[in-house]
């Protein structure tokens, strides 16, 4: 399994996942071009994705996906009640409904949708599993639930939500609705709130986690990975590797053969280091 952060912010969110021979896009939000270029680094050919999994219906994540459904004959994997909500911005597109909570078969991928808490109409996370190898994906996510956690636990590389520091949020520039809805258990994820579900993994298995989703104003990389090593450290966990996924463009890769957290992209010169555990 190869994992490809494309970009996770406000203003666009998708994942490049490939299993073997099939390759997906967890959500579309970048504009088309962007995303045609972000493949193109990669050298895949949109032409060859095999589904694009939507997770919830705001802008910034599907804000290409009726296009290069259309475009390249992408067909669109979501629940009915997005796909109702979404389908005057989507368009004519090709879907295949997926229900929440269940499970299906994408090519070598196996793929299965879990509800996540935030303030759109059905938000789901999605795990996904090739050959022994599992990856989770959970933004845009108000707080942790059971169903949340239950999803985080087998998975190798957990992409989770850290979008906001709560005293700079407070204390921001924001209205106050904003900040409240925000903060809501319908919201998204604060960096404390991150490292709580971090550390509720078990302390056996080696473990990458890539905090997504930051805010530009409310929130910094640097303060983000700080607060979940911190946590980590103080209760002596210490087979977790922690990156930041940049907001607009290519920043993370993953490759499950190596197991390195993060791997040289297009244009950097390969890293030739063993691979590391823990956190750096």
């Amino acid at each position: 399994m190869k994992v490809v952060s494309l970009a996770s912010g406000s203003s666009g969110n998708s994942l490049l996942v490939r299993c073997g021979e099939t390759t997906v896009l967890v959500d579309c939000g970048l504009p088309a071009r962007s995303m045609e270029a972000g493949l193109a680094s990669f050298r895949v050919n949109p032409r060859s994705v095999d589904a694009i999994l939507i997770t919830h219906e705001h802008s910034d994540h599907i804000r290409s996906a009726g296009v290069m459904s259309r475009r390249y004959g992408i067909p669109l994997v979501v629940n009915s009640l997005t796909m109702e909500t979404a389908r005057d911005y989507l368009g004519r597109v090709d879907w295949r409904e997926h229900t929440t909570g269940n499970s299906r078969t994408i090519g070598e991928a196996e793929v299965a949708s879990f509800p996540v808490p935030h303030d759109a109409t059905s938000t789901v996370g999605y795990v996904i599993a090739h050959r022994g190898h599992v990856l989770c994906v959970v933004t845009d996510v108000g707080t942790i639930t059971n169903e949340v956690l239950s999803a985080v636990e087998n998975a190798d590389l957990v992409v989770l939500e850290a979008n906001h520091d709560v005293d700079m949020l407070k204390n921001g520039p924001y209205p106050a609705f904003l900040k409240k809805r925000i903060l809501s258990d319908r919201g998204h994820l604060s960096n404390e709130s991150a490292a709580q579900a971090v550390c509720s993994l078990d302390r056996i298995k080696q473990r990458w986690v890539w905090l997504a989703h930051l805010s530009e104003t409310n929130n910094a990389p640097s303060l983000a990975r700080k607060s979940v090593v911190a946590a980590l450290d103080q209760y002596g966990i210490a087979n977790v590797c922690v990156e930041v996924a940049k907001r607009d463009r290519p920043s993370l890769a993953w490759d499950s053969d190596l197991a390195y957290c993060q791997l040289a992209l297009p244009g950097a010169s390969p890293q030739s280091q063993e691979p590391q555990l823990g956190r750096r």
